[in-house]
């Protein structure tokens, strides 16, 4: 799935931003910046195996979008259909969205909601009737954005996998509805 077309534009409170589709030779930066944005918001602890993860960008790489300031990449932003490798949550007729990550010297300027519409718009135009994401437990901030989004917990989908150090990891299932206009 290809798309080169997708650009949004919008104005965030440190100045205007793009919505764009990631390239090849933004894959280190956007490695990079969705561990700074992880560690920043304290879900991340370094060294953690999940970094590892989070900078392989490649098998995402086509599913990824990126937010651009004026050259400088300030946010990104996943998004799978049910059946992509990546996708842990999604089922038939869904989409997953995952990686959001925002530099935290953006955060509150509307790069993330940016982000999560355009997400959002590719998963409608590829025929998705709904959104799903999860959230760690431990990201209140998170936990308060999605629903200001139109996001609904949906706890009989919440998931307990292992981490690396065999402490489970709390994951909050949330969806939302793309068929019903806001």
């Amino acid at each position: 799935m290809h798309h080169d077309r997708q650009v949004t534009s919008t104005l965030a409170a440190n100045g205007p931003f793009r919505i764009l589709p990631a390239q090849p030779h933004q894959v280190d930066a956007i490695g990079d910046l969705t561990v700074s944005a992880y560690h920043d918001g304290g879900h991340l602890t370094p060294g953690s195996p999940y970094e590892s993860v989070l900078r392989d960008v490649h098998p995402r790489l086509d599913r990824t979008l990126v937010a651009d300031r004026a050259g400088d990449l300030v946010g990104a932003i996943s998004v799978f259909e049910h059946g992509h490798p990546m996708s842990e949550l999604a089922a038939q007729g869904q989409w997953e969205i995952r990686f959001l990550a925002v530099r935290s010297d953006s955060w509150g300027g509307g790069i993330a909601r940016s982000l999560m519409a355009s997400a959002e718009q590719r998963a409608v135009v590829a025929g998705a009737a709904t959104s799903v994401l999860y959230v760690i437990d431990s990201n209140d901030r998170a936990r308060e954005f999605y629903p200001r989004l139109g996001y609904a917990r949906t706890p009989q989908r919440d998931w307990s996998p292992l981490a690396a150090d065999a402490t489970p990891v709390h994951l909050l299932a949330f969806a939302k509805d793309l068929t019903r206009k806001a």
